[in-house]
């Protein structure tokens, strides 16, 4: 499917969607992911003077409340890969790289299984990544990539990862101290991996305290996910000056 004028294609159906594509894109679970990665992006800019999204790279989730998450993904992300792999430019090259990064949960893994068994062009640590405390920048192929990130995540177990567990441990701490009754359940540790349930409002709150509160020190490790991810699109992992 080729397009001279970039309105058809996968800029076609993003635009039908409320998408934003550029060279290269992530489709994340939801609007909460996209704010923790812009917030991150942002202290980085003014810290480094390197921007990780709005030039080359954008990330957005499938839709908004129920549709999103991964129920979302799973619907959306083949049909946007799909088009994405016989969008070309006149050269013969794709247009846009798309990759989805879901949560490392039961229904993140579940869902990622499940578009890979359905799709022979999706497959894990190629297409679908599940986030990861370490996601190392060493291959771009599925199959060392995966060790890589064994080996690197190794000391976390079984630890589910969701965003907010990359948040800098003394941010969520004054939160969930300030306001105990929007955490669920009791911290879980592995390692030095920490995770956390929120309650919907706890949720909310969180990511607002955060684009107050949080510099680049406490956004650090997502920022790695973003340099990270930079590299499994191709892209340059520092960012764009």
């Amino acid at each position: 499917m080729n397009t001279e004028n970039g309105l058809g294609g996968c800029n076609w159906y993003a635009t039908q969607m409320g998408w934003r594509l550029l060279r290269g894109n992530v489709m994340v679970e939801g609007n909460l992911d996209v704010r923790y990665f812009e917030r991150a992006a942002t202290v980085h800019k003014v810290a480094t003077g390197f921007s990780l999204l709005g030039q080359d790279l954008s990330i957005f989730s499938p839709g908004s409340g129920d549709l999103g998450g991964t129920f979302g993904i799973a619907e959306r992300f083949p049909v946007l890969h799909g088009m994405a792999r016989v969008d070309l430019d006149p050269n013969g090259k794709a247009r846009y790289r798309v990759i989805a990064l879901l949560d490392d949960d039961n229904h993140g893994r579940a869902a990622a299984r499940l578009m890979a068994q359905a799709n022979r062009s999706i497959q894990e640590n190629a297409q679908l990544f599940l986030l990861k405390r370490k996601m190392p920048r060493k291959s771009r192929d599925a199959k060392p990539l995966t060790q890589h990130l064994k080996e690197a995540n190794a000391e976390f177990g079984s630890l589910d990862c969701a965003i907010e567990d990359l948040v800098d441990p003394t941010i969520c701490d004054l939160y969930s101290e300030q306001f105990p009754e929007h955490v669920k359940g009791k911290l879980q540790t592995i390692g030095s991996g920490r995770h956390s349930s929120w309650l919907q409002d706890g949720k909310f709150g969180l990511v607002r305290f955060v684009e107050q509160n949080a510099g680049h020190e406490e956004m650090q490790q997502i920022v790695e996910v973003l340099r990270s991810l930079r590299f499994y699109l191709g892209l340059p992992p520092d960012g764009i000056s």
